[in-house]
């Protein structure tokens, strides 16, 4: 399978402030903290996502968030091309479930856990259906 690869418009890219007490690994969903660019890992899928992390964030440090166009994504568990992800407990994707919000749409699969999925993401978070 070739390298995962991301796809960032013009934009896309926000910072974001670890103020959480420990770092945010790469490739994790991440949601809008307390204060001005502060940023926590998803830690529950009804939460509004704000982006995923571009490299780990170490506590007390700032990195980028992509916000748009295509992401790579950590999984939480296998997870099938072309349906809908959302968080799970670690900021990892899985596949979304009824009345949870929606990161994404995937363009690749993975077979277990902590492999790394390419997801188009939503402009705005939605809730599943």
């Amino acid at each position: 399978m070739p390298e995962p690869r991301r796809i960032v418009p013009d934009g896309a890219v926000r910072p974001g402030l670890n103020l959480s007490g420990s770092t945010i690994a790469v490739n994790r969903i991440v949601v809008q903290g307390a204060a001005i660019d502060q940023v926590a890992q998803a830690a529950a899928a009804t939460a509004p996502y704000f982006g995923v992390t571009m490299q780990a964030i170490a506590n007390n440090a700032a990195g980028d968030i992509q916000t748009k166009g295509k992401a790579t994504i950590a999984s939480g568990a296998a997870v099938a091309k072309n349906v809908n992800v959302m968080s799970d407990a670690t900021g990892r994707a899985i596949l979304a479930t009824a009345t949870n919000n929606v990161m994404g749409r995937t363009v690749t699969s993975t077979s277990a856990a902590d492999q790394v999925l390419e997801v188009e993401l939503c402009d705005q978070p939605q809730v599943a259906p």
